[in-house]
């Protein structure tokens, strides 16, 4: 009785070591980051573009309504999805790309209509490194099986 005992006692001790992996650190797989909201979003760019360009309560008002709409519709498109990669090769995501170009593209042009000329071309730059992938550089397609 005394070896069944130990032998149970050692067993469970042992059991207590064993663990195929450890819990997951926030924001791991188990629990992804999460996208911030659009208010987040356009706070970070208020932040950043007041200091750079010094605009004005009007010009600012019309910024935010060009990113809401740019990122009200974006959301919408990619859903739960990540950005697509501009080097899709699927169809769904080439044609995913194509959308959210044109989506830049008005946004874009929302916002040069309340800029000058400088202006715009600062902020041109600005967005580019405020960009996910950070300074507007393509990533490198994944290697190939």
């Amino acid at each position: 009785m005394k070896k069944f005992i130990c032998t149970v006692v050692i067993a469970a001790a042992f059991c207590q070591f064993l663990q195929a992996q450890p819990p997951h650190p926030p924001g791991g797989p188990a629990n992804p980051p999460q996208r911030p909201t659009v208010k987040q979003r356009i706070d970070r760019l208020n932040d950043t573009l007041a200091k750079a360009l010094h605009i004005s309560a009007t010009q600012q008002k019309s910024i935010d309504d060009a990113f809401m709409h740019f990122f009200a519709q974006a959301d919408k498109l990619m859903g739960d999805n990540p950005p697509p990669r501009p080097d899709a090769q699927d169809e769904k995501g080439k044609q995913m790309h194509e959308q959210i170009l044109t989506l830049q593209k008005q946004r874009d042009e929302a916002i040069a209509k309340v800029l000058t000329t400088d202006a715009f071309k600062k902020y041109q730059e600005i967005e580019k490194n405020m960009r996910p992938g950070g300074g507007g550089q393509p990533t490198p397609p994944p290697p190939k099986p």
